[in-house]
């Protein structure tokens, strides 16, 4: 019987410098949306643990992602790990402040 699982888990393994990667940018991204919870907090916000947890969770996942794309050095996976939710967040209002802009239609 020709097993099909196997190469194909072969060729999708980590090695141990993605993996370190991965985990800075992890650990970079937690630090970040906790440290942006606390100054929310610190200026007197209402902080809601279910919102705290979301941010958590997806600041690991964009961490996780882009500390895997700068795996080169833990410390840029962290760096960028810790930056990845500001990139998001200034795509984000780029893209909401383009749709201000609209072209004459009446051509």
């Amino acid at each position: 019987m020709v097993d099909l699982i196997t190469p194909v888990l072969t060729y999708l393994t980590l090695d141990n410098a993605a993996l370190i990667g991965i985990g800075a940018g992890c650990l970079g991204g937690s630090v970040k949306a906790t440290y942006s919870t606390w100054i929310n907090y610190c200026r007197g916000e209402s902080t809601v643990l279910w919102k705290f947890g979301l941010t958590l969770l997806i600041s690991l996942v964009i961490g996780g992602a882009i500390g895997y794309l700068f795996n080169f050095d833990y410390r840029v996976s962290g760096l960028a790990g810790f930056a990845g939710l500001d990139i998001l967040s200034n795509i984000g209002k780029a893209s909401i402040s383009s749709t201000k802009f609209t072209m004459n239609k009446n051509k």
